[in-house]
């Protein structure tokens, strides 16, 4: 009986003993409880991000939408998109979930997110929007991703913007097209109905070109040129041709390609600008073609393509000044330093109020060839015109007292 009951009670132990886990088992479903947590963690909060960010009606077909608008009397915002698209990528991974742009776009608008391309991959609700995603391509002619569009509830359109922007300017974008001052195609009935003042089609032709209106803001700011004063001529120019070059600039890939830019890229760019915005065109090209060879440290080419630029008479100061004090800053070469003198001398010598900055470019290229009682002389000027128009001299005192010791400026 002993035995049997040993043998009993051996068998009852190794029952026990093979439902134990062993070490390696232990270990094992300690991996897969963290996975399990760190999933549920994950996944909560990709939920929780989706809650607090921007609800969109991707279900809705755009009569449906459209439909909604009137029965609810809101505004509606269409997010235009590709999947290729790494700006449309950035709204919808970063930004359209933020809680504050959730809170606020959810409040004003029927939100839709529409693909504009098509995938092997697309959802049956995707696939469902294809012919609404056409008639909306064909309709507003979009022309750039993402396209931001937003309409009345009746569902007319009022406004559009295009490209990937921070928080705080996505909030800007959808307060501004809530107003109707600010709202492009508003504004373009007034135009219609006759409205042709300076400040009218000053900011009319920043709005359309802010839209990537291109053949309206060549129109709107040949007729804004031909009313305005030369100072406020030349502020809308300056401000059109940055907001063209820093547009044109996202559209061939951003700074990093500037240093392997070839001369069949500039071909090809460069007809592009000149027939998209021939009003603006060589200065766009100057802006681009300078920041280059900035960028390769081609300081010879830099150099030849100012010289060239400067006997353009829409060149302005702040042009020739800046590229003087790039020379300054970066190059050593006494043939290219004379060049920039001269570009530098001009940027203040026509100016009807002068900018103490330029003069002071022009001290600092004259100490940097070894003329440094030219350089003194020229650096007080600029210290007087400072005084007397009420700033701090003690940034020219700084250089005159580093002209006198010898030391560098740069």
């Amino acid at each position: 009986m002993s035995i049997i009951r040993y043998a009993n009670t051996e068998i009852s132990l190794n029952l026990v003993m093979s439902k134990q886990p062993s070490n390696a088992t232990r270990f094992k479903t300690a991996i897969y409880k963290t996975i399990f947590l760190i999933c549920s963690i994950v996944m909560y909060s990709y939920s929780n991000a989706q809650d607090k960010g921007i609800h969109f009606d991707n279900n809705t077909n755009w009569k449906g939408i459209l439909a909604k608008a009137r029965a609810e009397n809101k505004y509606i915002f269409v997010d235009c998109f590709t999947t290729w698209c790494g700006p449309c990528k950035y709204m919808s991974n970063i930004i359209f979930p933020m809680e504050e742009v959730g809170n606020f776009y959810n409040d004003k608008f029927i939100n839709v997110s529409m693909q504009f391309d098509s995938t092997i991959n697309d959802a049956e609700n995707i696939k469902a929007r294809y012919a609404d995603a056409a008639f909306i391509f064909g309709e507003y002619k979009i022309n750039g991703y993402p396209t931001f569009l937003f309409f009345s509830p009746d569902g007319e359109l009022l406004d559009r913007k295009i490209g990937s922007c921070s928080t705080k300017e996505f909030i800007i974008i959808g307060t501004n097209a809530l107003d109707p001052e600010k709202q492009y195609y508003t504004q373009i009935k007034k135009y219609n109905a006759g409205q042709r003042d300076s400040i009218f089609l000053n900011n009319l032709t920043l709005m359309a070109l802010a839209a990537f209106d291109d053949s309206l803001t060549e129109k709107f700011s040949k007729e804004c040129n031909a009313i305005l004063n030369d100072a406020n001529k030349s502020k809308l120019n300056y401000r059109l041709k940055q907001i063209i070059f820093s547009k044109e600039l996202k559209s061939v890939g951003g700074w990093v390609n500037l240093e392997k830019w070839d001369n069949e890229q500039w071909y090809t760019y460069s007809n592009k600008i000149r027939k998209t915005y021939p009003l603006f065109a060589e200065d766009v090209l100057f802006d681009f073609k300078i920041r280059v060879y900035q960028t390769k440290n081609d300081w010879g080419e830099f150099t030849a393509t100012v010289m060239k630029y400067a006997n353009n008479k829409s060149v302005s100061s702040d042009d020739l000044n800046k590229c003087a004090w790039l020379i300054f800053t970066n190059c050593n070469d006494k043939k290219i330093l004379n060049e920039a003198l001269q570009w530098s001398k001009r940027s203040f010598t026509n100016q009807e109020r002068i900018d103490p900055n330029c003069m002071d470019t022009y001290a600092n290229l004259l100490y940097k060839l070894g003329r440094k009682n030219e350089a003194i002389e020229w650096e007080q000027k600029a210290q007087k015109i400072v005084i007397e128009q009420g700033g701090d001299k003690s940034w020219s005192q700084n250089v005159i007292d580093k002209i006198n010791k010898g030391e560098k400026t740069w």
